[in-house]
C-alpha cells in the first residue's frame, strides 16, 4: 500500500515513522510546502513539496497513493477530502473539528462511494474512542 500523509510536522513524520515497520506499506509521500522536513533515517518514506491548496496539485497527488492520512490543521481537511472522494481515495484525519467531522460524514453516505472515510483518528477523541 503506498501512503499519503499530508502534513510533514511533527505528527505527520511520527506517523510516517510509525508505518516504516509495517509490512502491507510499501512506500510513504509526505506533503508540505516546508523545506525544512528532515526524513534522514526512514527508507520508505519521501517528502513531496506541493500546496494543498491548489485543487490541482492535491488531485495529482491523491491519485498517486492508495490511502490519505491528513495531519494538516483542521481548516484544510474539507478541501482534502473532497477531494479524496472524488478520486475514490479512502481518507483518514485526526482532526477533532465537528463541522469537518459532519462534511466527512455526508460524503461518505454517498452513494456509489466505496472508499473509506475516517474522522477524528486523532488522540482525542479517536484513540481515547478505541481504548
Amino acid at each position: 500500500m503506498n501512503i499519503g500523509i499530508i502534513g510533514a510536522g511533527k505528527v505527520g513524520t511520527t506517523i510516517a515513522t510509525l508505518l516504516e515497520s509495517c509490512k502491507f506499506c510499501k512506500s510513504i509521500a509526505l506533503v508540505d510546502t516546508r523545506t525544512n522536513i528532515d526524513l534522514k533515517g526512514l527508507k520508505k518514506s519521501k517528502l513531496i513539496r506541493i500546496d494543498v491548496t491548489k485543487p490541482s496539485q492535491l488531485d495529482k497527488f491523491v491519485r498517486s497513493v492508495d490511502t490519505i492520512v491528513s495531519a494538516a490543521p483542521y481548516f484544510l481537511n474539507k478541501g482534502i477530502v473532497e477531494v479524496c472522494a472524488k478520486a475514490g481515495v479512502s481518507y483518514f484525519d485526526l482532526t477533532e473539528d465537528v463541522e469537518t467531522t459532519q462534511f466527512v460524514r455526508k460524503l461518505a453516505a454517498k452513494k456509489g462511494n466505496k472508499a473509506t472515510f475516517m474522522p477524528q483518528c486523532g488522540l482525542a477523541p479517536g484513540a481515547i474512542n478505541i481504548v
